[in-house]
């Protein structure tokens, strides 16, 4: 943030500027902070690179905090409140900026006053437009003439603003007035709210739309997907599993159901090893082990990969208390070995692999022999085709 020269904060609901703003981003050249509710200008007395400041469409009814932006060449403060009684104070902290060539007033208070223009410009020479406006030769040269006249006729204006001010009741922060709106003119021609156009309206304006949209910003939170708790999961699912297979026994009726919620790919092994079972499940290489749980029963084996159950019958009664469970680092695959409680119930198994293993394969040559010695024979005794067949039952010569 040290070297940022560019800030963008506008509709973010602000209240004030913050002292952090000077301290982390001092080189800020650019600032733009419209569309808020700031009501002071403060905490810009370290940006002293600023050139270019935005506060349209706040509540400032001040010009102030300035005094160190000494390269500033462009302030916008349309749609704020600057009346009368705080123009002359703005305008003579204004002097003290001699970079300063643009300023934007209109919306305000004070720009009811015709004569603006002239008086800002004879007390700011060295501006070049204001308002949107280049500021002529001839304008400069008639705000000049008429300063004293305009500077007296302000002053007395901001005297009448400043008695109106103190007569007037302390302002309340109320969006429309309680009483019949028809009767108090509330209502635009289409119906639509009037809305009292001052700081104290602004700020509960601002104030409920920051709440409409951090509700609306709740809502949209609540409809995300949520973040996956994959071990909670699968501790519930590994209770919900054991609870669901207490009290099955060995039986082949008192077995629990046989179940595959995950669609894994699993093979029973029985003719590798004498006296042993194995189950090979395909699991995914970068699936965590602490999310695969194994507990093998003499007639069944129950698992629960990634909280989904892979319950099978065995082929075979196995010791369960010497069985072991490993996966293979290049693939994932989850493999069981169970010892079998009979040692000699898979020896069939394992002798008919051992011979089929045994057995040496035909050769190649050998095997193709008898297809091209077929081939062969069929070439020499090749029946005409029906096309020949028709051209010598005609006497036509046949290849002419």
């Amino acid at each position: 943030l040290s070297s940022l020269e560019e800030l963008s904060l506008h509709q973010e609901e602000l209240e004030e500027i913050s002292p952090v703003l000077g301290r982390v981003a001092r080189r800020i050249k650019i600032l733009y902070l419209q569309n808020n509710i700031i009501s002071r200008m403060a905490n810009l007395h370290h940006l002293k690179c600023l050139e270019y400041l935005n506060l349209a469409l706040n509540n400032i009814s001040r010009i102030e905090g300035l005094q160190s932006c000494e390269a500033l060449r462009k302030l916008d403060l349309t749609v704020n409140f600057i009346d009368f009684d705080q123009l002359e104070a703005s305008v003579d902290h204004l002097q003290a900026l001699p970079q300063l060539r643009e300023l934007y007033l209109m919306g305000n208070t004070v720009s009811a006053w015709p004569d603006l223009k002239l008086y800002v410009v004879g007390r700011l020479p060295h501006l070049s437009h204001f308002d949107g406006e280049e500021v002529t030769r001839s304008t400069l040269i008639q705000a000049q003439q008429r300063l004293p006249e305009l500077e007296a006729h302000l002053r007395a204006r901001a005297r009448d603003v400043a008695e109106r001010k103190r007569a007037e009741p302390p302002p309340t922060p109320a969006v429309g007035p309680e009483v019949d709106d028809e009767e108090e003119g509330g209502l635009h021609a289409d119906g639509e709210e009037l809305t009292e156009h001052t700081p104290e309206a602004r700020t509960l304006m601002y104030r409920e739309l920051a709440e409409q949209k951090r509700e609306k910003e709740e809502r949209q939170k609540e409809n995300l997907p949520r973040e996956r708790d994959y071990e909670r999961e699968q501790s519930e699912a590994v209770m919900r599993a054991r609870e669901k297979e207490a009290g099955c026994g060995a039986g082949e009726a008192e077995r629990p159901r046989q179940c595959n919620e995950g669609k894994w790919e699993f093979r029973f092994v029985d003719d590798e090893r004498p006296g042993e079972l194995h189950l090979a499940v395909a699991v995914q290489r970068h699936l965590d082990s602490s999310l695969i749980d194994v507990e093998v029963h003499p007639w069944w084996i129950s698992m629960v990969i990634k909280s989904k159950t892979l319950r099978l019958h065995l082929p075979y009664e196995v010791r369960s208390d010497l069985a072991k469970a490993s996966r293979s680092r290049t693939t994932g695959e989850l493999v069981v070995r169970m010892p079998l409680q009979e040692p000699e119930a898979n020896a069939t198994s394992v002798r008919v692999r051992a011979r089929r293993d045994a057995e040496p394969p035909a050769p190649a040559a050998a095997a193709a022999a008898p297809v091209r010695d077929a081939q062969r024979q069929r070439v020499r005794e090749r029946q005409p085709s029906l096309m020949e067949q028709a051209m010598a039952a005609a006497g036509a010569p046949l290849g002419g």
